[in-house]
Protein backbone atom coordinates (compact mmCIF):
# COMPACT_ATOMS: atom_id res chain seq x y z
CA UNK A 1 0.00 0.00 0.00
CA UNK A 2 1.50 3.12 -1.45
CA UNK A 3 1.52 6.07 1.92
CA UNK A 4 -0.68 9.20 0.81
CA UNK A 5 1.38 12.19 1.69
CA UNK A 6 -1.09 15.33 2.93
CA UNK A 7 -0.78 19.26 2.85
CA UNK A 8 -2.48 22.12 4.21
CA UNK A 9 -4.92 21.91 1.68
CA UNK A 10 -5.75 17.84 0.88
CA UNK A 11 -5.51 17.02 5.05
CA UNK A 12 -8.99 15.26 5.59
CA UNK A 13 -11.12 16.30 8.52
CA UNK A 14 -14.05 15.46 9.64
CA UNK A 15 -16.97 17.26 12.05
CA UNK A 16 -15.00 17.78 15.29
CA UNK A 17 -12.04 19.35 13.12
CA UNK A 18 -14.04 21.92 11.28
CA UNK A 19 -15.97 22.73 14.01
CA UNK A 20 -12.44 23.27 15.86
CA UNK A 21 -11.03 25.35 12.48
CA UNK A 22 -14.86 27.33 12.49
CA UNK A 23 -14.72 28.13 16.29
CA UNK A 24 -17.89 26.50 16.38
CA UNK A 25 -19.23 23.30 18.75
CA UNK A 26 -19.32 20.33 17.00
CA UNK A 27 -23.23 20.39 17.07
CA UNK A 28 -23.23 23.33 14.85
CA UNK A 29 -21.52 21.80 11.96
CA UNK A 30 -23.60 18.18 12.54
CA UNK A 31 -26.89 20.57 12.09
CA UNK A 32 -25.13 22.17 8.65
CA UNK A 33 -24.19 18.56 7.46
CA UNK A 34 -28.43 17.53 8.31
CA UNK A 35 -29.66 20.71 6.81
CA UNK A 36 -27.24 19.99 3.77
CA UNK A 37 -25.82 23.22 4.52
CA UNK A 38 -22.10 21.85 3.73
CA UNK A 39 -20.45 21.15 0.92
CA UNK A 40 -20.22 17.75 -0.53
CA UNK A 41 -17.86 15.51 1.19
CA UNK A 42 -14.31 14.48 -0.38
CA UNK A 43 -14.37 11.23 1.17
CA UNK A 44 -17.28 8.90 2.91
CA UNK A 45 -16.16 6.28 5.26
CA UNK A 46 -17.66 3.84 7.48
CA UNK A 47 -20.47 2.64 4.95
CA UNK A 48 -20.85 6.70 3.75
CA UNK A 49 -21.85 6.84 7.67
CA UNK A 50 -18.64 9.51 8.41
CA UNK A 51 -17.79 12.15 6.52
CA UNK A 52 -14.46 13.88 5.54
CA UNK A 53 -13.64 16.77 3.28
CA UNK A 54 -10.02 18.44 2.92
CA UNK A 55 -8.75 21.66 4.68
CA UNK A 56 -8.97 23.52 1.18
CA UNK A 57 -13.03 22.60 0.64
CA UNK A 58 -13.96 23.43 4.05
CA UNK A 59 -11.76 26.97 3.66
CA UNK A 60 -13.22 27.78 0.29
CA UNK A 61 -17.03 27.12 1.48
CA UNK A 62 -16.76 28.83 4.77
CA UNK A 63 -15.27 31.89 3.42
CA UNK A 64 -17.83 31.72 0.51
CA UNK A 65 -20.50 31.71 2.55
CA UNK A 66 -19.25 33.82 5.02
CA UNK A 67 -18.50 31.23 8.06
CA UNK A 68 -14.71 32.00 8.49
CA UNK A 69 -15.40 35.31 10.14
CA UNK A 70 -11.69 34.91 11.26
CA UNK A 71 -10.39 34.58 7.29
CA UNK A 72 -8.31 31.34 8.67
CA UNK A 73 -6.13 30.26 6.15
CA UNK A 74 -5.24 26.72 4.99
CA UNK A 75 -2.00 26.91 6.77
CA UNK A 76 -3.88 28.03 9.64
CA UNK A 77 -6.44 25.48 9.70
CA UNK A 78 -3.70 23.00 9.11
CA UNK A 79 -2.09 24.03 12.40
CA UNK A 80 -5.22 24.29 14.00
CA UNK A 81 -6.15 20.83 14.36
CA UNK A 82 -2.99 19.78 15.40
CA UNK A 83 -0.88 19.17 12.33
CA UNK A 84 2.59 19.47 12.42
CA UNK A 85 5.32 18.70 10.27
CA UNK A 86 7.50 15.64 12.03
CA UNK A 87 10.65 17.99 12.09
CA UNK A 88 8.92 20.49 14.37
CA UNK A 89 7.36 18.25 16.95
CA UNK A 90 8.92 17.16 20.12
CA UNK A 91 6.14 14.06 20.43
CA UNK A 92 7.13 12.64 17.26
CA UNK A 93 10.82 12.78 17.81
CA UNK A 94 10.85 11.80 21.28
CA UNK A 95 8.42 8.06 19.62
CA UNK A 96 11.07 8.37 16.63
CA UNK A 97 14.24 8.09 19.61
CA UNK A 98 12.29 5.58 21.29
CA UNK A 99 11.64 3.62 18.14
CA UNK A 100 15.08 4.05 17.21
CA UNK A 101 16.35 2.74 20.71
CA UNK A 102 13.90 -0.42 20.49
CA UNK A 103 15.15 -1.37 17.16
CA UNK A 104 18.87 -1.41 19.00
CA UNK A 105 17.60 -2.99 22.47
CA UNK A 106 14.95 -5.64 21.55
CA UNK A 107 17.53 -8.22 21.80
CA UNK A 108 18.59 -7.40 24.60
CA UNK A 109 17.89 -9.93 27.97
CA UNK A 110 20.05 -8.37 31.01
CA UNK A 111 19.09 -12.04 32.87
CA UNK A 112 21.57 -13.70 30.36
CA UNK A 113 24.43 -15.17 32.65
CA UNK A 114 27.29 -12.94 30.27
CA UNK A 115 25.23 -9.39 31.88
CA UNK A 116 26.16 -10.58 35.89
CA UNK A 117 28.92 -10.78 37.56
CA UNK A 118 30.33 -13.19 40.37
CA UNK A 119 28.15 -12.14 43.21
CA UNK A 120 29.79 -15.17 45.09
CA UNK A 121 27.55 -17.68 46.73
CA UNK A 122 25.20 -17.22 48.97
CA UNK A 123 24.78 -18.91 52.49
CA UNK A 124 21.88 -21.01 53.67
Amino acid sequence: MEKIIYNEENFPIGVDEVAKILGVKSATVSTWKSRKSMPPADALLNKGRTRLWSIKTIIDWANATGRNPMNISYEQAHFIVGVVEEKSSPQIARWEQLAENWEKYKDYNPFTEDNWDDLGKVDD
